[in-house]
């Protein structure tokens, strides 16, 4: 591809050394490919060398490439790894911000937080990797685009970001709001939808939490708050006979919501999970999480968990997840 076979190897090299210390996989061929999306454009993986050949054309912008496959490799590294140095000059709650997006697993947002990170001030990323994470939710629940077209959306605008078209998290919003799901959308989709990844359903509950206890900046949860917590299915996963009022038809279709679920303290009695709701109600109570004693508020001792209370702790959760995860800071 390069001429300057020694050059080349040597920038390959620095690369490479920079990225193993990720431990992933196949990384070297993702950063590539994130790289000239942040550089030059949406690019699908089979297009990668070809966008290079066209776009890197004689020696002076092949130096220039070399020199950025290096370079922006560090901020690569850093935008995977919660702890890198590159974040001890920015506000501490970027290293939150990170391992918050790294635990919502998607991968079309990359190039566009890779270009940030390379080209916004430490203040105005912290901005926009908030931003990152609230979008990032709004698309996991509501959807809209497909992969491929939210992926081509965000690497125009890392494109702009690389080329200082863009410079702050507003004028990134502004060239992204009709793309992301308006809070209609976004509180409409959240009331009835379901989650099957347990990390997941962890960090939207956390998130509530926090935004129910009037917590600065509910998007960013640390690592320590979940750590010893258990999610828990108030409906449970294989009801026993203390569930006999619920089919299984609506078992299947209710235990997954995101209203049937909340947090516990990490516990060691394996029988709870089947328990009656009149017992789980009695532990619940006792819970130091409101989003938890929010299923008491909600029920008498008497009452018979099933869709209707779901339905509507669900509904109440949405109201909360507008203001955890607004589309605008």
């Amino acid at each position: 591809l390069f001429p300057y076979t020694t050059l080349f190897r040597s920038k390959w090299s620095k690369m490479n050394a920079i990225l193993e210390t990720l431990g992933i996989e196949d990384i070297a061929m993702t950063y590539l490919r994130h790289l000239v999306i942040a550089l030059y454009g949406p690019t699908r993986e089979k297009e990668i060398f070809e966008k290079i050949r066209t776009k890197v054309q004689g020696r002076p912008q092949a130096m220039v490439f070399l020199e950025q496959l290096a370079d922006y490799a560090d901020s690569y590294a850093a935008i995977l790894n919660p702890t890198h140095a590159k974040w001890n000059s920015y506000p501490p709650q970027i290293s939150e911000a990170i391992a918050n997006l790294r635990e919502l697993r998607v991968q079309q947002i990359r190039p566009l937080m890779l270009a940030a990170a390379k080209h916004f001030e430490p203040s105005e990323a912290l901005t926009t990797f908030r931003s990152f994470i609230n979008w990032t939710v709004r698309f996991l629940v509501a959807g809209g685009m497909r992969g491929g077209q939210l992926e081509d959306a965000y690497g125009e605008r890392a494109l702009d970001v690389s080329m200082g078209k863009i410079k702050n998290t507003k004028e990134l919003l502004s060239s992204l709001v009709s793309e992301i799901p308006s809070d209609e959308e976004f509180k409409n989709a959240f009331a009835t939808a379901r989650v099957s990844q347990y990390p997941l359903a962890r960090y939207y509950l956390r998130s509530i939490e926090r935004c129910i206890r009037g917590e600065a900046q509910p998007e960013l949860v640390p690592q320590q708050d979940t750590d010893f917590l258990n999610l828990e299915h108030i409906l449970p996963q294989e009801p026993s006979g203390n569930w006999a009022h619920i089919d299984s038809e609506t078992a299947d279709a209710y235990t997954k919501r995101i209203g049937n679920m909340t947090l516990l303290k990490a516990r060691t009695n394996t029988d709870f999970g089947n328990a009656s709701f009149k017992i789980k109600r009695v532990e619940y109570k006792k819970s130091p999480l409101k989003i938890t004693t929010l299923i008491c508020d909600l029920t008498k001792e008497d009452t018979l968990w099933g869709p209707s209370q779901i339905n509507e702790r669900q509904r109440i959760l949405a109201e909360y997840a507008l203001k955890a995860w607004p589309s605008n800071l």
